[in-house]
This record gives C-alpha cells, structure tokens and sequence, in this order.
C-alpha cells in the first residue's frame, strides 16, 4: 500500500555515516543499530520495496534477518 506512511519508510537505506547499506522497516534498521530520523541530519534516503542495492557489502544482520521476514511473509 503505497500511501501507508510505515510502509514507505521500508527498504533499502545508506545511513550517512554507515559503511554499509542497511534495510529498514519501520524506521529502524532491522540490525537494530540505526533509526530514520525526520527532515536533517542523518536521514536516511530508502528505496522502497527495491533488492539489495549491492548485496555483496550489505549489512549482514540486516540481510540475514530480511530473509528470515519474507520466509514469514513479513514483507
């Protein structure tokens, strides 16, 4: 659902401090070490409902517990 404001703020993400891309559902990392934070500094720029944008240097973590959600049909 597109206009669900939780939904647009899941997927992909590059933290502007991270060194790697982490996925993001409902805000938060689903490593759990970064948040989306509203309009400034350290907002996180997600590509919705998209894969990996580069698999091989995603965070691990986020990959591992991603691939777990969508065996459950979390996303």
């Amino acid at each position: 659902m597109a206009d669900d404001p939780v939904k647009s703020h899941d997927g992909w993400g590059w933290p502007t401090s991270a060194t790697k891309p982490h996925y993001f559902k409902d805000a938060r990392s689903l490593c759990r070490r970064w948040v989306q934070v509203g309009l400034g500094g350290g907002r996180v720029q997600i590509e919705a409902n998209a894969d990996s944008p580069s698999s091989s240097t995603d965070c691990l973590p986020c990959t591992r517990k991603l691939a777990k959600l969508k065996e459950r049909g979390g996303v």
